[in-house]
């Protein structure tokens, strides 16, 4: 989503000052992780990474699927 899009969604002032300032908010959220920013100026959520197989072997579970609850 844009940050002009997010303005409308949320009935903000579509003005470039609060266009700006959302965009400058989605920005730090993409520094924290939260969101993904797949293009400039698109943003998206991130998708949850699964565990990797390597990281499931060092703390000695078996495979994913198998029941597992760490």
């Amino acid at each position: 989503m844009r940050a002009r899009a997010l303005c409308e969604r949320l009935d903000l002032a579509v003005t470039p000052k609060s266009i700006e300032s959302t965009r400058h908010k989605l920005k730090r959220l993409v520094g924290r992780g939260v969101l993904a920013e797949t293009e400039p100026g698109l943003f998206a959520q991130r998708r949850p990474q699964l565990p990797s197989a390597e990281s499931t072997a060092r703390h000695g579970c078996p495979p994913p699927g198998s029941g597992c609850d760490r």
